[in-house]
């Protein structure tokens, strides 16, 4: 989980730094790396469900629920490639922000939950930003962008983030 919160973190930088462009290779590195290693660490735990069969259905299912999470994560990243003029972000700079901060804790209040069993906070405040983005899209992005179908994929890849982390926890 941390590995794939580092890797949402990654993603986000794409977007919330001004010197993405200006920089874009060293961005690209960073996460090239990230998902290395979040693609290193989901082999290592399939070996491991596949080694121990005896009592690992429940954390097949929790496995699998992951790997999903990390696919939507991956399909939130393409944004970036679908975005032609990364001024746009200027206009919702806040509400990306928010997005970024809630679904880290989102994603750290599963891992919680996950591998200590902590009562994990609901992910309301997750769904209260996107809401946010989703407003913003409508009154100022759908305008302003000149491929305002993006953004409605954004948003629908952020109620699937929001759904699957709501299913993880209890």
């Amino acid at each position: 989980m941390r590995a794939l919160a580092q890797l949402q973190h990654a993603y986000f930088a794409c977007y919330l730094k001004r010197d993405y462009l200006s920089k874009q290779p060293g961005y690209e590195k960073i996460l090239y790396q990230k998902r290395s290693l979040l693609l290193g660490k989901v082999a290592h735990a399939r070996s491991l469900l596949k080694k121990n069969k005896k009592g690992t259905t429940k954390w097949a299912i929790v496995f699998f629920k992951i790997e999903h999470l990390s696919e939507i994560i991956f399909s939130l990243n393409q944004l970036r490639f679908r975005v032609s003029g990364y001024a746009i972000f200027e206009i919702c700079i806040a509400e990306m922000q928010a997005l970024e901060k809630t679904s880290m804790a989102a994603l750290k209040n599963v891992a919680q939950f996950i591998l200590w069993n902590k009562r994990a906070a609901s992910p309301v405040e997750l769904l209260d930003k996107i809401h946010a983005f989703e407003a913003i899209s409508h009154r100022t992005l759908q305008i302003a962008s000149p491929e305002p179908i993006i953004f409605l994929f954004f948003i629908q890849d952020l109620y699937a983030l929001y759904d699957e982390i709501n299913e993880l926890l209890p």
